[in-house]
């Protein structure tokens, strides 16, 4: 059965009578969060206390932890949950008696896992079946990815600018996880120094993963070869999925897109990056202004075209997802090393 992730710590006492979850999607964070949330109702449900055990594919090949764990007996008569993280969770559940998991009285099964194809086993059983519940994670608005971080700052009297919090908001809606590192950060110098400038920030932050993939943004645009492999290598080091490095590319041409729009009504680059949404952060600004000025409508064009069709061919055929990803990613450096040579 699927469960709206938004809808799940709604209905989450409700949620209770199932044996066997599978959280899936890019934003682990997220995934992580809900699944806190499901082991603390569990425990605050009644008196009986929970015996948790996270493990991996690296347990399960060594012994029989499922079997053992889940139809031994509790000598304390604690609730058992079994938290397993996969990167293909197909295999496992081929060799598991679902039905008896099911209808197993002592033990609770969450499996987490990355992206998962709509033809794959886990998803068809999961989503059929009403006796097993499934929850799709993926990034967060804008809106909530605000609310998050208002309400973090806010249980400390903390606050920082507005202009900060949309920053963080969209550039870490995609896992919650690396939102709440940046987060620790900037509490830990607010409650030094009592406040934080937009270079202060810059600071604390620059080295974050998502500020790594803007980096990375910016060298294929601006065409920097030398160092694209460098930077994609980190980023992929860094556990960004293959498709929202490709959306961020696009996301950014098609920024690129808007702004000249908005150079043709003020006639002006000025006004014209000012009036931009997502904002360009001011260190990147001259930069990005460059990229402007560079880009030819009908190349952009061409270009967003070619990145739609790689993240519809990495989505039906995700085994060859490096090979495509490095492919367009290195075609479009070329071609904006080539247009600014032209220049």
């Amino acid at each position: 059965m699927i469960v709206n992730s938004n809808q799940f710590p709604l209905n989450i006492k409700k949620l209770e009578s199932f044996n066997c979850y599978v959280f899936y999607g890019p934003n682990q964070g997220k995934s992580d969060e809900l699944i806190n949330q499901y082991i603390k109702m569990l425990s605050n449900s009644s008196s009986i206390p929970v015996d948790q055990i996270n493990c991996n594919i690296e347990n399960i090949k060594n012994s029989n932890l499922i079997e053992d764990y889940m139809y031994s007996d509790d000598i304390f008569g604690k609730k058992k949950v079994l938290i397993i993280s996969l990167s293909n969770p197909d295999k496992l559940l081929k060799t598991l008696n679902i039905e008896k998991i099911i209808n197993s009285k002592g033990c609770k099964i969450i499996i987490k896992t990355e992206e998962l194809k709509k033809s794959s086993f886990t998803r068809k059983l999961f989503e059929k079946d009403s006796n097993l519940c499934i929850v799709a994670s993926y990034e967060d608005s804008v809106q909530d990815s605000r609310k998050i971080i208002s309400e973090n700052l806010a249980q400390e009297h903390l606050h920082i600018d507005n202009s900060l919090i949309n920053y963080l908001a969209i550039n870490f809606k995609h896992n919650r996880n690396l939102l709440y590192q940046e987060l620790e950060k900037i509490k830990l110098f607010l409650f030094s120094k009592g406040k934080i400038n937009e270079k202060e920030f810059v600071s604390i932050v620059s080295e974050s993963i998502n500020f790594e993939l803007e980096k990375l943004v910016y060298a294929i645009v601006s065409g920097k070869i030398k160092i694209l492999d460098k930077l994609f290598n980190q980023v992929s080091k860094n556990g960004i999925p293959n498709l929202s490095i490709i959306s961020a590319v696009s996301k950014h041409f098609h920024k690129i897109l808007l702004t000249k729009s908005y150079f043709n009504e003020f006639n002006s680059y000025e006004k014209a990056i000012k009036s931009t949404y997502p904002p360009i952060f001011f260190k990147n600004e001259r930069e990005y202004l460059e990229q402007v000025k560079n880009w030819p409508l009908k190349r952009i064009d061409q270009i967003v075209k070619k990145l739609l069709l790689a993240e519809i061919k990495i989505k039906s055929n995700p085994s060859q997802s490096d090979v495509l990803t490095n492919y367009i990613l290195f075609s479009i450096t070329r071609l904006a090393n080539k247009i600014i040579k032209s220049i």
